[in-house]
């Protein structure tokens, strides 16, 4: 299950760079304009080569329901 993110951890979530796909080198945080993309992203975060998958879902949630 999911905790809540703080605003702390989602601000920070907003600079990290995107690792993969058509976004990559981008901040998450332009990232997240992209509501097909953040459901796609969640599909491969599934994958466990890539850190922090748990938060990163949680936030790309927050941005889907928003």
């Amino acid at each position: 299950m999911l905790t809540s993110l703080t605003e702390k951890q989602i601000n920070a979530i907003n600079e990290w760079i995107v690792p993969i796909g058509k976004y990559k080198g981008k901040k998450f945080i332009e990232m997240s304009v992209d509501k097909e993309y953040c459901k796609w992203y969640i599909t491969i975060l599934d994958n466990d080569k890539y850190k922090n998958n748990d938060k990163i879902k949680e936030y790309l949630v927050k941005i889907l329901v928003q």
